[in-house]
């Protein structure tokens, strides 16, 4: 049984007419679904509210920590410590992982 190809598809076929190999017709050039300036304007506002964040956990760091008191400011540290070294682990185990030799089969 001999499948039609596409007319504007390439295709490469040895002796018999059964076995071709065929790939399909270029596909037209994908065009931003999103205008550029509302990317811009996402992109800002996104900015604005990690800057916005990272001020009100400065602006509010001292008084939580006064509420804290010593011993929770230390497990609070400790905990945020583990948490950035979970992160890092990650980080390398995935980059371990994206070597060639280390990727999977």
């Amino acid at each position: 049984m001999v499948k039609r190809l596409l007319p504007s598809a390439s295709r490469l076929c040895n002796s018999a007419p059964r076995v071709c190999i065929s790939s399909p017709p270029a596909a037209p050039p994908l065009r931003p679904q999103t205008p550029v300036r509302a990317a811009w304007a996402g992109g800002l506002l996104a900015a604005l509210a990690v800057a916005g964040t990272i001020y009100l956990s400065y602006r509010f760091a001292a008084g939580i920590l006064r509420r804290l008191g010593e011993t929770g400011t230390d497990v609070f540290m400790r905990l945020s410590a583990f948490i950035l070294l979970c992160l890092g682990v990650q980080i390398l185990t995935n980059g371990i992982a994206g070597l060639p030799f280390f990727a999977a089969p």
